[in-house]
């Protein structure tokens, strides 16, 4: 029986790029999905062993546009493209590459969301570092165009010059085709700048006596040695000024910006209706020169004169300020979502494997099928007999390389109950049948969607199917108020209790997980240092729990994974069919070891009347952070319960429902092989297993199929159904022909 080697498989159900492989399609465009080679098929397109083979297969992009005055984000890369969108890496940007360095320090930090200082991550979030990088790149430009025409004058080669601009146009173009929002913040810091220089002119004037002649600067800008925007003096008109006024390098930067932006940020086949503003600020960034305030006759600017730039600027800054904050807004909004979800699949990967990076490894070459889809996608009417049956081969049909675990992430939580039957007594009327009746259509589960969300009717309808399947499946409900490490109470844990219950949501190989992990409490960003300016609303990202669930339970799965917990001599590694099937992951010694990698919350403490809520039917898969192991920094997990409930009226443990599956593969095999029950598994293995937990009675490993005193046998003469008898608890676990019960009736 070594044919069951792995217990470890699992299948994610979470749409990431739409553009990618997908098994919403590739069930769609099979036509028999029993054929052989199908499953290999999904395997191979949709596994994937780390997290940077997820990135390569899936990392989502965001697509970045402007139409109808408004920058717009969406990873629907049809509806981007009609408007010339542009894709941008998530992976690639300074929001999530921030959010995983936060995730990263706070598990080793040991602080409470409270008391982390994450200042110095958000500054990521500033404009500032934008502008900094653009004033080099505009002043080197302007630099080099200046000496181009000295050398041109100057009758020398200029080939290394004229290099030099196409090198930062090239740049230039680069910059802005990835995002045109990026030149927002350097237009507001120019046009603060501009105001700041006119208002010192103004003050200047204000100050002369009466009938003086002031000395001011002529209203042009330029850049300074650093990229600054700055005022030119007004000088004596010369003979020399006169020889290089023939050489208008403002204007002639204008003209190659124009050019680039004709050339390069629109197809020839479209036009442009939007692009006026993006090319004009363009322009007004790196030729500020150009429709600045000017002198006549080399007479200096009057008050007049400058009250009214000084309108038209401020004017344009609000302007621009208010596009910045509207497209950050969005882009945050959107962005979160995603990088949520991207994250969490981070975190599985970092919980489930035994070593450390984006390129630590499952032992499984395809351990994670990412479905890449809509779960809702899956369930709808003309796809779900072809989904069922897929989960029925891939869950009880595959022996050794059945998928034991799926992940279904995020699910909507509805504050309504589903709509009651109707009564007992009005059916049972015989008078019924004669009265008006109103035709209402009743809907299946899967149908009864929200947008693009997971309902909790397509959830239950899942869940169904993932259990007829044999396949354990950890959900969680989308972050809500007291579902969070911060904001849990006694309350909100017996509301979701009950929600699951008046959902019929009871299934042996359900798993809920709570709560969920708050990375950054929401943030307010102001985008200038001025005390009127407007602010970015950066929303608190969250974790979904069934992430890191799942990866443990991946983990409790993996030998590398439990070793390199420290659990190496807790494990029997010189005897087959020794699979970690057995483990309970409520047990001191797995609690103290397979921790999360989140912080402990050590001034969040929750209340006794919480963990009471919790512990009185050990519902769930909870997670902890109370100081219950003085050593673990931690949070840990506190429960590990699938929804199936006991006749103690407690719930399930999730090593009952793994020992079922794993005998119920041993099972299926013997009887492909024609194999006698009898002598394979009740005169063969059973009893090695019983002389194994003899054996280690006073030295326990983690790993024992049964522990002294538990056994495998017939359940009745009939011997046509299995039980397992377990020690602790007092309640039968029925599952198809095999049938766990208690070897004493003490309760767990």
């Amino acid at each position: 029986m070594s044919e069951i080697k792995q217990t470890s498989q699992a299948i994610l159900f979470e749409e990431f790029n739409s553009s990618k492989d997908d098994l919403r399609t590739m069930l769609d465009t099979q036509g028999n999905v029993n054929e052989s080679g199908f499953i290999t098929k999904v395997r191979d397109t949709l596994g994937v062993s780390s997290f940077k083979e997820f990135l390569e297969k899936f990392s989502p992009e965001m697509w970045e546009y402007f139409a109808d005055g408004k920058f717009y984000y969406t990873i629907d890369a049809d509806e981007a493209k009609k408007h010339n969108g542009v894709p941008k890496s998530i992976t690639d940007n300074k929001y999530y590459q921030m959010l995983v360095n936060m995730y990263v320090q706070k598990g080793i930090s040991g602080q409470a969301n409270s008391e982390f200082d994450d200042r110095d991550l958000l500054d990521m979030l500033s404009p500032q570092a934008e502008v900094k990088e653009a004033k080099r790149l505009r002043a080197n430009f302007e630099y080099v165009t200046k000496e181009y025409y000295k050398a041109l004058d100057a009758g020398e080669n200029t080939e290394e010059l004229q290099a030099k601009i196409y090198d930062c146009r090239d740049r230039i173009i680069d910059k802005y085709q990835e995002s045109k929002v990026a030149l927002l913040p350097l237009a507001i810091n120019d046009a603060s700048q501009k105001i700041k220089a006119l208002e010192k002119s103004k003050e200047s004037i204000q100050a002369l006596p009466n009938g003086s002649v002031p000395e001011l600067p002529s209203g042009q800008f330029s850049f300074d040695a650093e990229g600054n925007v700055c005022t030119i003096a007004a000088e004596p008109k010369t003979e020399q000024q006169d020889d290089r006024a023939k050489h208008n390098v403002a204007g002639d930067i204008k003209m190659m910006i124009e050019a680039d932006y004709e050339e390069n940020f629109l197809p020839a086949s479209v036009k442009d209706e939007s692009g006026t503003f993006i090319k004009n600020m363009m322009v007004s960034v790196y030729a500020p020169n150009s429709g600045s305030l000017q002198t006549v006759d080399n007479q200096p600017v009057t008050e007049e004169e400058i009250n009214q730039e000084l309108a038209v600027l401020e004017d344009q800054k609000s302007v621009y300020e208010k596009y910045y904050t509207d497209a950050k807004d969005s882009f945050i909004q959107e962005l979160s979502k995603i990088i949520e979800k991207v994250i969490g699949v981070k975190i599985f990967f970092d919980h489930a494997t035994a070593k450390s990076g984006d390129n630590a490894k499952l032992e499984l070459p395809t351990g994670l099928i990412v479905a890449n889809c809509k779960p809702a996608d899956l369930v709808e009417e003309s796809l779900k007999a072809k989904f069922e049956t897929y989960i029925e081969n891939i869950g009880k049909s595959q022996g050794g390389d059945k998928c034991w675990f799926a992940i279904l992430p995020s699910v909507k939580y509805l504050n309504s109950a589903p709509a009651a039957k109707p009564a007992a007594d009005d059916l049972d009327d015989g008078n019924s049948l004669l009265r008006g009746h109103k035709r209402t259509k009743v809907q299946d589960a899967a149908q009864q969607r929200t947008g693009d969300s997971l309902t909790l009717p397509v959830a239950k309808s899942i869940l169904n199917i993932l259990d007829k399947g044999h396949i354990l499946t950890v959900f969680n409900f989308a972050t809500f108020k007291g579902n969070t490490f911060d904001d849990i109470t006694d309350e909100a844990v017996a509301d979701v209790k009950k929600k699951l219950q008046d959902y019929g949501i009871d299934y042996s190989h359900a798993v809920y997980a709570y709560p969920n992990f708050t990375l950054m409490d929401e943030r307010r960003i102001t985008i200038t240092d001025e005390a009127d300016a407007r602010k970015i609303v950066v929303p608190s990202i969250h974790i979904d729990a069934a992430y890191p669930s799942a990866g443990l339970l991946v983990a409790s799965q993996q030998l590398s994974t439990l070793k390199s917990r420290g659990l190496g001599e807790y494990i029997i590694t010189n005897q087959e069919n020794m699979n970690p099937v057995r483990i309970d992951l409520e047990e001191p010694l797995l609690q103290r070891h397979l921790t999360t990698k989140f912080n402990r919350e050590n001034v969040m403490n929750w209340s006794r009347s919480v963990i009471q809520e919790i512990q009185k039917d050990m519902f769930g898969f909870a997670f902890c952070g109370n100081e219950q192991f003085g050593n673990i920094e931690n949070t840990y997990i506190l429960t590990a319960r699938t929804m199936k409930k006991m006749d103690n009226q407690q719930y399930k443990p999730i090593y009952r429902i793994m020992m079922e599956d794993f005998i119920f593969q041993i099972v299926n095999l013997l009887q492909r092989k024609r194999s006698q029950i009898e002598k394979e598994l009740l005169h063969n293995l059973v009893p090695a297993w019983r002389r194994t937990a003899d054996r280690y009675e006073n030295n326990p490993k983690i790993n024992l199929v049964l522990l002294k005193g538990e056994d495998i046998t017939w359940r009745d003469d009939k011997r046509d159904k299995l039980k397992i008898s377990f020690i602790s608890g007092d309640e039968a676990l029925d599952n198809i022909d095999i049938v766990s019960d208690d070897v004493t009736s003490d309760n767990n």
